[in-house]
């Protein structure tokens, strides 16, 4: 079931990010050290997990196993949403995620700002929703859990009456957004990375 994200849920949050980005393309890409990759991924998604859920829009999907209590269901899947005008990464999570970035391959570093800063040029101006994340357990892909997730959260998006706008990392995850109403802007080639869409939806009619 679709629900809102809590505190308590921080731990989960950033367990289900950490395990549906490890294999993602520009993920790999930030931190591809063999072996402090797989730590350094995980602590940015803890640092994610936790802005996301202090931003208020962190939408889970959770287990439909049988549990004594809804609360303490599983968490099979995750859409961390920055509202408008709020930046996703504040001023404290920037420096933290420099700071891993850095001791990834400080070397890939200008690359990844530059190549984004190209991105970024297609964030509308005007105000929006923008997913900074969204992931299923690797396990439980192929199920449908990523759709229902999505298109829970668009529901209230569309009631507060916003855009929405996301960068997809992932050439396989394009025809799920689409499906779901966005159209890709561009297509920005990380230098010596992959290839990132910036995706835009209008507001459902």
């Amino acid at each position: 079931m679709l629900d809102l994200a809590r505190p308590d849920d921080r731990a989960q949050v950033a367990a289900v990010l950490t395990d549906a980005f490890a294999e993602d393309p520009l993920t790999s890409f930030m931190f591809a050290h063999p072996v402090r990759g797989e730590v350094q991924r995980q602590r940015m998604m803890e640092i994610s997990a936790e802005r996301g859920i202090a931003l208020g829009h962190t939408y889970v999907w959770r287990s439909s196993a049988d549990r004594a209590d809804d609360h303490d269901r599983v968490i099979d899947g995750v859409a961390l949403w920055a509202p408008p005008g709020q930046s996703f990464f504040g001023a404290a999570e920037g420096r933290q995620i420099g700071d891993l970035l850095t001791g990834a391959d400080a070397t890939r570093l200008p690359l990844l700002s530059a190549g984004m800063s190209e991105v970024h040029a297609h964030e509308p101006q005007e105000p929006h929703f923008h997913l900074q994340f969204c992931g299923v357990r690797s396990a439980l892909r192929g199920q449908g859990i990523g759709a229902k997730l999505l298109r829970g959260s668009l529901e209230l998006i569309d009631r507060l009456g916003y855009l929405a706008f996301l960068e997809s990392s992932n050439a396989r995850n394009v025809s799920l957004y689409q499906r779901e109403g966005f159209d890709v802007q561009a297509e920005v080639e990380i230098p010596e990375g992959p290839i990132i869409r910036p995706m835009l939806r209008h507001r459902a009619h």
